[in-house]
């Protein structure tokens, strides 16, 4: 049975989620990814079904699974002020435990027009490197668009990410400690330039949970408007209205 899916967006950047936490985003006309990032735990797939726990709210979306005596609960949110989103991994397990978490994605950074009628040509053209703790892609200027870059941050360090044709994957080593919460937070973060995407990236990760989903920050982002002409945008809105 088919149980619907789930919007959630900033006014810039939306992603389109079902109970399986699958789905894609979209940033200005643009596919971010076709397929929603996996989360694999010693190579078994979370919620490769449809998740024990399926929660929607105005800002986030939440899935709570147990996998092999692993609670695991998984917070979706597109990001304040940025386009991008933060995903917010907790476990707990009631036993130590030594686990390999892999995050994992295919990037299209294209119109989704250009994409679903020639998938295979806009496979090509996205370049990718790792720099520190973060993985950046960039999609090459093709045509009238213009170049287009990704950030894929993790607050905890771990192995480096790579680019396969065209799967993205990260790789950490994880230790469980018997009923203790460990929680990790991805960021992905899109921009026109490599340090825009970074700086992105970061303030995702540093965000609080409650900051999230902001609209008008983040179109502003988009748009490239300064906090000045935020506010001057914002004081004409009672004049547009009446």
């Amino acid at each position: 049975e088919d149980s619907g899916s789930c919007v959630l967006s900033n006014g810039a950047y939306e992603m389109q989620l079902d109970a399986r936490a699958q789905g894609s985003a979209r940033l200005a006309g643009r596919l971010i990814y076709q397929n929603a990032p996996q989360i694999a735990l010693d190579g078994e797939r979370l919620f490769s079904s449809e998740a024990e726990l399926w929660e929607f709210s105005e800002d986030k979306c939440r899935y709570r699974q147990s996998l092999n005596d692993v609670a695991c609960e998984l917070t979706v949110s597109a990001a304040s002020g940025d386009c991008g989103e933060l995903r917010t991994l907790q476990l707990k397990s009631g036993a130590d435990k030594r686990l390999s978490l892999r995050f994992s994605f295919t990037p299209v950074l294209a119109s989704f027009d250009d994409y679903v009628n020639h998938p295979a040509f806009w496979r090509l053209g996205i370049f990718a490197k790792a720099e520190g703790k973060r993985l950046f892609l960039r999609r090459a200027r093709r045509g009238d668009a213009g170049e287009l870059w990704l950030c894929l941050a993790c607050d905890k360090k771990g192995g480096l990410g790579w680019l396969s044709e065209p799967l993205v994957s990260a790789q950490t080593e994880l230790t469980l400690k018997a009923g203790e919460l460990l929680a990790l937070r991805f960021a992905l973060c899109a921009g026109f330039s490599q340090k825009e995407a970074e700086e992105g990236a970061e303030r995702i990760l540093a965000a609080s949970q409650l900051d999230c989903g902001n609209m008008v920050s983040a179109s502003a982002t988009l748009l490239g408007l300064s906090a000045e002409e935020i506010g001057a945008a914002m004081d004409m809105l009672p004049d547009l209205l009446h």
